[in-house]
């Protein structure tokens, strides 16, 4: 319903294929441009190839390329420019086809489009807002030094409409920029090139870090202007999507540039920006000689800052995994200074700092392979009060999205009652939602099965056939089938009068909108609660043990032993396979190979 195929896009995709064959690009019969809810490159279903690694897809001839001279300084204005020249030449220009079919898609979504009202709703993910302002502030610099450029004598044709109406220029200016924020590609020459290159730049981002389509230039040519070949590095089958990856970022900056939101673990980069403070149980500490030795210490060392109420940041999941400060963060500021016979406070505090962050990104610390397990007494204690600060600071957090979401939920309440009919609202169901959802009991077998009664559950992230709530009575997560869970009482007031159209596609604009601000919070809560409920589990069971005896605790204490080690080995797989992503991409001496 919110990415309808546009009319006259058949007609468009045709025009600009035939062009392309004119222009020597191969390959195009095996392809298929699609728009709407399944934008992007698909191959044919009906193709006979027996498709082998790194075998030959298409090529893309640079004649069909719009590209930067070598010798400018901003290689994306100076690529919106000439950009917006061929837009304002209409049919006059050699790539009218290709610029045609750029300005058929919807970018309605694009941050760059929004209301100042709505960056509202970005206000629960603070790293995402203000990455978005900061671009849009460049955009509108930008935009204006398009238009004082067009409307100076010569530069454009006379006969163009857009001249005569400044913010029609200005609508025009701020597309051709987004077109080329999300959809150009950069070459590392110097200074660097920008090109937008027509069938790559309408493929969907590929965020698995495992990249089944390289595109690279024609072999045995180096220069910027050859064909590009995309290849494949894995067996495709017809049908099939074409993806490549634009680079490896987090959700984050793939909203505020590109205007996409990956699915749920789906992004081998995804990154959250985790506020920190010292927290209540930290507070009448603050004033101590120790902890603001400690505090200066972290802000000299770890480049963690939280004297005088200050608030840092981390980075998520990075700061919990092997190499990551958010867990030796927590350990050292709760564990008490000692230090040995006739060692001063400020070498016991270095030596302390040294313990926890070993293993850290952080200069002069030496590595340490694993922490071992604290069993009992002081270190299992400190462990726990450790968790529960490391708990707190990611509650805040997923307080901060649950506000967003609700502040969201208002206007897709209030949108989707204008648009869907009154007997199919009690279906719908969004992110946000407050449900009834049956959650994984275990059955008589002992496998996980369906509970007899549903309980009430925040909807957190939707995928296929299966959601992901999170019960409001315990706060545990469980995904389930789509099945489980049934939307809340259905709406009874009667449906709004008729809408223009107008105002259907305000409202229609709004909602694409919405639900892609919705999926960031979601993305960004996938994160940050899973380090929630780990810590929660910890002092879960940790609490427990200080309750039994005998054989019930040593099976608590199996199960905390059992933790402590997934954990453990999670935090380091998933360092092991950054570090291949990392050589794969750039190779071991750091230098790219892609």
């Amino acid at each position: 319903i919110l990415y309808p195929v546009p009319k006259g896009f058949k007609a468009k995709a045709a025009a600009l294929v035939a062009w392309m064959e004119s222009r020597g690009c191969k390959g195009l019969s095996r392809v298929k441009i699609r728009v709407g809810a399944h934008s992007g490159v698909w191959l044919q279903k009906d193709i006979k190839i027996n498709w082998r690694r790194e075998e030959p897809i298409l090529e893309v001839a640079a004649e069909t390329w719009i590209v930067t001279s070598p010798d400018v300084e901003d290689a994306e204005l100076e690529l919106a420019w000439r950009l917006l020249q061929e837009r304002l030449q209409g049919a006059s220009s050699d790539f009218e086809p290709y610029v045609d079919f750029l300005w058929s898609l919807d970018l309605d979504a694009h941050p760059y489009f929004w209301e100042e009202s709505q960056l509202r709703w970005l206000s629960g993910v603070p790293a995402a807002l203000d990455r978005t302002v900061e671009l849009r502030e460049t955009v509108a610099k930008r935009v204006k030094e398009l238009v004082a450029r067009a409307q100076k004598p010569g530069a454009a044709p006379a006969s163009s409409g857009a001249l005569a109406d400044v913010v029609s220029l200005e609508a025009e200016a701020r597309r051709a920029l987004c077109l080329v924020e999300s959809r150009a590609m950069m070459a590392e020459t110097e200074p660097p090139r920008a090109a937008l290159v027509p069938i790559l730049d309408h493929m969907q981002h590929d965020p698995s870090g495992d990249r089944s389509v390289l595109c690279g230039l024609f072999e045995g040519r180096e220069d910027f202007g050859c064909p590009i070949v995309i290849t494949t590095s894995e067996t495709l089958k017809p049908g099939m999507e074409l993806r490549h990856e634009f680079e490896g970022l987090g959700d984050t900056e793939l909203f505020a540039r590109y205007g996409i939101v990956t699915q749920p673990k789906t992004n081998a980069y995804a990154s959250v920006v985790l506020p920190v403070r010292l927290n209540k149980s930290l507070e009448e500490l603050d004033q101590t000689a120790d902890t603001k030795m400690k505090l200066d210490m972290l802000a000299e060392r770890a480049d963690i800052d939280l004297r005088n109420g200050a608030q840092a940041m981390l980075e998520l999941p990075k700061d919990y995994f092997a190499r990551g400060r958010l867990m030796p963060l927590a350990r050292f500021l709760r564990c008490e200074l000692k230090g040995l016979p006739g060692m001063s406070k400020e070498d016991a505090c270095g030596a302390l700092f040294e313990f926890y962050f070993a293993g850290c990104d952080i200069e002069g610390v030496q590595p340490l392979s694993k922490l071992p397990l604290p069993l009992e007494g002081v270190e299992s204690q400190l462990e726990e009060e450790a968790r529960v600060i490391a708990w707190d600071w990611c509650n805040k957090a997923t307080q901060g999205y649950d506000k967003s979401s609700a502040r969201m939920k208002k206007f897709t309440d209030v949108a989707i009652k204008k648009l869907v009919p009154k007997e199919a609202k009690s279906t719908v169901l969004q992110v946000g939602d407050i449900v009834q959802a049956h959650f994984k009991a275990k059955g008589p077998d002992g496998q996980p099965a369906k509970s007899r009664t549903p309980k009430e559950a925040k909807v957190i992230a939707m995928s296929g056939d299966t959601i992901s709530v999170r019960f409001t009575s315990n706060s545990v997560r469980h995904e389930v089938p789509v099945a489980w869970v049934s939307p809340g009482a259905a709406d009874d007031e009667s449906t709004t009068d008729e809408l223009s159209e107008v105002e259907r596609a305000e409202t229609m604009q709004g909602l694409k909108r919405v639900f892609l601000s919705l999926a960031l919070v979601s993305a960004h809560e996938d994160i940050v609660d899973e380090i929630r409920v780990r810590c929660s589990n910890f002092v879960r069971l940790y609490n427990v043990l200080q309750k039994v005896e005998g054989e019930k605790w040593e099976g608590f204490m199996e199960d905390l032993r059992q933790m402590w080690s997934n954990d453990v080995e999670m935090v380091w797989q998933h360092e092991n396979n950054a570090s291949a992503r990392y050589v794969e991409t750039y190779g071991a001496d750091g230098f790219g190979t892609h």
